[in-house]
């Protein structure tokens, strides 16, 4: 009988041993306890989430940029446009008006610039190469108009006669003239408004 109880211990024994040994079990050493081993499975989800939101942020944040670049770039280039408008002023104004009543409008207002522009108040405008307009400021002869009045309108204004007003910037000067026709004028002034009446002709 001793031999029998003997055996069946060993036997336990042996099954306790193989029990505590066998895959997906261990024993926590520091509190004694025995608890099954888990195995962490990876969350592939996570992954792809993490990823999406990354690259959304890059393209949100490229966005940004590109945003930002194009608005920098329209606030530059409208700076830049009120500064050539407020460089680009006229360098001769002529204006007409009055006349034989009933024919055409009664008045006309042409606007010539450096860069070749040419406008009229009538909603006409022509390009011309900025030479023209430097060799039309030449043939004014800008010097012989420095000593002229600014206005020869007589006190009888009749009747049906045009009144022209011409405003020229030269040399860093503005000269402004008001005359009438039928009116004795300096041979100057004369052919001044001869001068930008031809160019305006050709114009046509």
């Amino acid at each position: 009988m001793k031999k029998v109880r003997f055996v069946i211990i060993v036997v336990i024994a042996l099954l306790a041993f193989t029990a505590c040994n066998a895959p997906g079990s261990s024993i926590n050493t520091t509190s004694g306890e025995q608890t099954a081993d888990t195995e962490v499975t990876p969350i592939p989800a996570l992954k792809d989430v993490v990823e999406e939101t990354n690259e959304e942020t890059a393209g949100t944040n490229s966005d940004t940029r590109t945003s930002a670049s194009g608005n920098a770039n329209e606030t530059e280039e409208a700076a830049a446009s009120v500064s050539r408008t407020g460089e680009e002023e006229p360098v001769i104004i002529y204006e007409r008006e009055g006349g034989l009543k009933g024919i055409g409008p009664s008045r006309y207002v042409w606007h010539i610039y450096a860069d070749g522009r040419v406008t009229s108040s009538q909603d006409q405008s022509w390009q011309v190469a900025p030479e023209e307009i430097a060799d039309l400021l030449t043939n004014l002869n800008v010097a012989n108009l420095r000593s002229l009045n600014s206005n020869y309108v007589p006190e009888d204004t009749c009747c049906d006669r045009a009144q022209h007003t011409i405003t020229i910037q030269a040399d860093g000067q503005t000269y402004k003239f008001t005359t009438l026709d039928g009116v004795d004028l300096p041979e100057a002034l004369t052919n001044t408004l001869d001068t930008i009446n031809a160019f305006l002709m050709d114009l046509q």
